[in-house]
């Protein structure tokens, strides 16, 4: 039985024999021919080894069940495939235009709105909705304590703000993370201030 894609490191390649077998119950009039004449056409691009012969990576063996899938459930020509596999196409959402771009590779980032609209005024946001920290809230002007804002404290003092919602160029889950731990310890530095009696 040929071992599934996940029980295999990334970067692991395989022999074509190996992606025939993986590839068989999906699709079983798929051969060594038929992998060939579709690395021919420019569809995969197998690594070689100092041997010579082929090394499939996982983007191979995913492009190849594309194609496969493609060709077998839409009859699509394999220069439309190509095309769907090389180039994407844009929309651009003032004009409503679509145009078509060569495309190597894509990343997909979903969740890139603010979603802040239930934060009260006092808390202040950029034009986007994310919300303004540290100095960004002095720039804004929207900081009136006698003290500089604490890096992820937003324009309301004792109020903090982490991760995506936060205005950052940064946006992934690690730096959430950290900033989450870091807005608990600027936490716990505003509540001993605060405990502490000015002195006059």
């Amino acid at each position: 039985m040929a071992d599934s894609a996940d029980s295999r490191p990334r970067g692991t390649t395989r022999s074509i024999g190996q992606v025939l077998a993986l590839l068989r119950d999906d699709f079983p009039d798929v051969s060594i021919s038929k992998i060939r004449f579709l690395e021919s056409e420019g569809l995969i691009a197998p690594q070689r080894a100092a041997s010579g012969y082929r090394r499939y990576a996982e983007t191979d063996v995913d492009r190849l069940r594309y194609v496969l899938a493609v060709q077998r459930e839409h009859y699509v020509p394999l220069k439309v495939i190509r095309e769907h596999l090389e180039q994407i196409d844009i929309l651009d959402r003032k004009t409503q235009a679509t145009s078509r771009h060569d495309c190597g590779g894509l990343f997909v980032f979903i969740g890139a709105d603010a979603e802040t609209e239930w934060l009260p005024q006092e808390v202040a946001r950029d034009a986007r909705g994310y919300v303004l920290t540290g100095d960004d809230v002095i720039e804004a002007g929207r900081w009136s304590e006698s003290r500089d804002p604490y890096l992820l404290e937003s324009s309301v003092p004792g109020v903090f703000a982490c991760g995506d919602v936060r205005l950052s160029p940064i946006k992934r889950v690690a730096s959430a993370v950290g900033e989450g731990s870091m807005a608990i310890a600027f936490v716990h530095q505003y509540l001993k201030e605060a405990e502490t009696p000015v002195a006059g």
